[in-house]
């Protein structure tokens, strides 16, 4: 009830110091009871400060503003502040503001959430995203930060997710790193041609290793696109090269154990009849694992010690043939140095063992019919023809006036008037009609003087509402040029205008055609601009000439393409201009075609010359061999050669286009005609391929056939890889894995026939070992004096299995003798027991040939004998040291000494060495 206590008016005038004036209280008595109610509102409102609906209920019921304004101050919710600002937005200020302003700032707030909880999800699904990009990351992080007081709990969250996150991208960064450090020093072995085998294998394991750890990372996706094909790629280009390096020193080795092996049979060969003592040295001198050597020996030389004859081994010398197919056969050897060192071995031992030499169609022209001459001649008519043609007009007038065509029945009125000045009076029944149709033709002109009146207002209505319907100047220019027309025509049929309606409709069409007028001054000012910019080029292109220099002769080529660039620009803006008076475009033009002509007539001769050279150059491209190896490479100089003269000379759009569009051809020809090559080889390739795979399928048949012999098996993959090289090349997506398939079937042929071998050699070792028990049986009994068991033993001897081996006679001879003293040779004891040094001497020298261990008891001997070994390597051996590992075998075999169970082990080892070294 106090509020008009404390509204005032402000006042319209101003202080003198240009602030505004407060307006003056009205001076009033407030009475003790007013300021009691104050303070008691204000104590209540005190008291509300707790309890917002408190609050509220007190400023809505309350009348002292103070009392609103301090208990405005506890509310802080949004339902109540909406509530307070609704009630108190017309009635307190102070309470209405203030509730605006935490409003706002409550809905700011809320936004701020929102937004935060926005971008918390984001960054929070960026944490299980598949793919991270660090970009992603940015984005979220400054959203974060233009958000103005997120929430504490929001915060929080978003730290967490965005320590997640950093943590994503460093395994990111490190990954990536790991794999481009790999790939780096993937390149750095591969481009190392000094690089051992061994670091080439560890290399490929290490970088197998990283990719496959790089496949299953969890941050695999985030890796670019090209690294793990490149890393991929390279650890196979690593693998193919250490395999290729195992395959070539396989093959270089398997070519010099087999040289090593022809030579020394060619320098047997090369032996003088009866020199049997160098032949043994040959034979000690040769490694026992290659040196096929026939020891079909008789019994007196293996007793004796004498070494094979040189005629037994040039027998089993192979021809020259044989040697170069054996030597073709072998593996192939990659590298030129090696494979070069090794074919002039074989080169120098082919040479031993040779023997000595003994218009357009013409426009037909128009023929013009001359005008046919009025029918109605003033001269030379008689008066009979003129009253006929009066008669004739009469009748016409008088058709014309029925039919009311006033503008007909006009002309022949003047007609039969022309004919009334040059012929006599009419008949009074003619001169009634014609008096009859004249006073019919004016009143009928009357009605169309009448309404032409009417049509005229009607026109001058029409062009005066025309400047108001804004038409296009070409059709209000039309509009003007039809009212016009209509207005003479009306003319014409009904009469003269007054002469103040004429000036109206003149002033009116005048009017209309302001726009008109106005447009055609425009463009005559155009024309006239147009005239000037056409000029300004005239003199720039005479100026150019001049200062170009193009008149005389000049010593340096000019810059034909600025020449070419200008002319072209030149026309191109001779061509853009508006529309000049023609009078003045004759005359421009021809003065630019002669400002003009001395630039055009070099420009025309250069690109005669640069049309023969593009010409040329499509002469040169359909003469290139399809199928030759440069083809590509020419074919490529020619093309940036025609781009050379494209930019060094461009012709007109239209020849450019027609002479390239032949380039092309001739070039799309060229690669049609070598893809079709490419076809054929592709498939002759994919024959190849169907041939390969088959000889594979035949190795791979090959492993399961157990009737197929180890030279059977040799002799198809010797067939086999003929058939293989003479399939040509294959596909080379599927070379390596055909090759590897066909590698994988000849080893496991080698395999199976190395096996078959081992096989073999070790039951002719358990053999020759059954036997040397045996023999050693029978010694240990006539030892023992039991010489009856001793004949006894012939049978055990009959139940051993076959030996094919040469030891089987020479143990048969050491069991024969057995028996034989056995039988009456007492003193065959004491060779036993003389024997033992010799044996012992013999299995030591054995040992080291071998490279077996010996018994802690014979080390001293067997250093004395490496010694003497050594120290012979330095002189000519004598004939008793110049003896095969073989050879000393059978003599050991040979020699009988008294049984020792460590001796026997030794000799066992012995064997089983040599068995397994043939």
């Amino acid at each position: 009830m106090f509020d008009f206590l404390f509204k005032r008016k402000k006042s319209a005038a101003a202080a003198p110091d240009g602030k505004t004036r407060m307006p003056l209280p009205v001076p009033t008595v407030v009475s003790p009871s007013v300021a009691t109610l104050r303070q008691q509102a204000l104590e209540q409102a005190a008291a509300v400060a707790g309890d917002e609906a408190a609050a509220v209920r007190f400023i809505l019921a309350c009348s002292v503003a103070e009392a609103r304004l301090l208990a405005a101050q506890a509310i802080h919710d949004q339902r109540y502040l909406e509530q307070v600002y609704k009630a108190t937005r017309e009635t307190d200020r102070r309470v209405a503001r203030l509730m605006q302003q935490r409003l706002a700032a409550s809905a700011q707030h809320e936004k701020a959430a929102q937004r935060a909880q926005a971008v918390l999800a984001q960054a929070q699904s960026l944490i299980d995203a598949p793919a991270l990009r660090a970009n992603q990351v940015v984005t979220a992080v400054r959203d974060w930060q233009a958000i103005e007081a997120p929430p504490a709990a929001a915060a929080a969250a978003f730290v967490a997710a965005q320590a997640r996150l950093e943590q994503r991208l460093q395994a990111q960064a490190a990954l990536q790193r790991k794999v481009l450090d790999q790939i780096a020093r993937l390149h750095a072995v591969l481009a190392e041609s000094s690089v051992t085998h061994a670091v080439l294998a560890a290399t490929a394991e290490l970088a197998g290793d990283t990719l496959a750890a790089a496949s299953q990372d969890a941050e695999m996706l985030s890796l670019p696109k090209q690294l793990l094909p490149e890393l991929s790629r390279l650890h196979e280009q690593l693998q193919r090269s250490c395999k290729a390096r195992e395959v070539a020193a396989a093959s270089i080795a398997a070519r010099e154990a087999a040289l090593d092996t022809w030579e020394a049979q060619a320098a047997v060969a090369k032996l003088p009849a009866g020199d049997d003592g160098e032949l043994a040295a040959l034979s000690e001198t040769a490694e026992p694992a290659s040196t096929p050597i026939d020891f079909n020996a008789t019994d007196a030389d293996i007793a004796g010690g004498a070494p094979p004859s040189a005629a037994s081994v040039i027998q089993s010398l192979p021809t020259i043939t044989a040697l170069q197919q054996a030597w073709r056969a072998l593996p192939a050897v990659v590298d030129p140095e090696h494979m070069g060192a090794l074919q002039q071995r074989f080169d120098d031992l082919l040479a031993r063992l040779k023997p000595a030499p003994a218009l357009a169609p013409i426009p037909a022209p128009k023929i013009r019919t001359p005008p046919i001459e009025s029918s109605v001649s003033n001269t030379g008519a008689d008066t009979e023809q003129q009253r006929q043609q009066r008669t004739a007009a009469l009748e016409a007038l008088q058709a014309a006036l029925e039919e009311g065509a006033l503008q007909r029945a006009m002309e022949h009125d003047r007609l039969l008037r022309s004919l009334d000045e040059k012929s006599g009076r009419l008949k009074a029944s003619q001169q009634s009609a014609l008096s009859a149709a004249r006073a019919e033709l004016g009143r009928l002109q009357g009605w169309a003087r009448w309404g032409g009146t009417v049509s005229r207002e009607e026109l001058l209505a029409a062009v005066e509402a025309l400047p108001a319907q804004q038409l296009a100047i070409a059709e209000l220019a039309k509009k003007v040029g039809s009212m016009r027309e209509r207005w003479r025509a009306l003319d014409a049929s009904a009469g003269p205008a007054p002469r103040a309606l004429w000036l109206c409709f003149d002033a009116a069409c005048t009017n209309a055609y302001a726009p008109v007028t106005e447009h055609f001054a425009v463009l005559s000012q155009e024309r006239a601009a147009n005239a000037q910019k056409a000029q300004a080029l005239i003199d720039e292109v005479s100026a150019f000439a001049q200062g170009s220099g193009l008149s005389a002769a000049q010593e340096d080529t000019p810059d034909w393409r600025a020449l070419a660039a200008f002319s072209q620009s030149l026309r191109s803006q001779w061509q853009r201009l508006g529309p000049i008076e023609r009078r003045e475009q004759k005359r421009l033009d021809a003065a630019f075609n002669h400002a003009l002509q001395p630039l055009m007539s070099q420009l025309v001769a250069r690109q005669q010359t640069a049309l023969a050279e593009r010409e040329a150059l499509i002469v040169d491209v359909a003469a290139l061999p399809p199928q030759a190896r440069d083809t590509p490479e020419r074919l490529q100089a020619l093309q940036a050669r025609w781009q050379q003269a494209a930019k060094a000379f461009p012709l007109t759009r239209q020849e450019e286009q027609g002479c390239w569009q032949r380039f092309r051809l001739a070039c799309d020809a060229v690669f049609t005609e070598r893809k079709n090559a490419g076809a054929a080889a592709d498939v002759q390739r994919n024959a190849g391929l169907l041939q390969k795979e088959a000889l594979c399928e035949a190795l791979e048949r090959s492993l399961n056939d157990a009737a197929m012999t180890a030279a059977q098996h040799a002799i198809l993959i010797r067939d086999t890889r003929a058939l293989w090289v003479a399939a040509g090349p294959v596909p080379r997506a599927a070379q390596p894995a055909l090759q590897a398939r066909f590698d994988a079937a000849v080893r496991a042929i080698e395999a199976s026939r190395l096996a078959g071998q081992q096989a073999v050699a070790r039951q002719q070792a358990e053999a020759v070992c059954a036997r040397l028990a045996l023999c050693e049986e029978g010694e240990r009994l006539l030892l023992s004096g039991d010489t009856g068991a001793v004949g006894a033993l012939e049978v055990c001897w009959l139940q051993l299995p076959v030996l094919t081996d040469e030891l089987d006679a020479v143990l048969r001879r050491r069991f024969d003798a057995l028996v034989a003293a056995a039988a009456d040779d007492p003193a065959y004891v004491g060779v036993l027991q003389e024997n033992v040094a010799l044996r012992d001497a013999a299995l030591l020298r054995l040992e080291i040939d071998l490279a077996l261990e010996s018994p802690t008891a014979f080390q001293r001997e067997r250093l004395a004998l490496q010694v003497a070994g050594l120290q012979s390597t330095f002189r000519t051996p004598s004939v008793g040291e110049q003896q095969s590992t073989r050879t000393r075998i059978a003599r050991l075999c040979a020699l009988p000494a008294v049984p020792d169970a460590i001796a026997t082990q030794r000799i066992t080892r012995v064997i089983g060495a040599l068995h397994a070294a043939r």
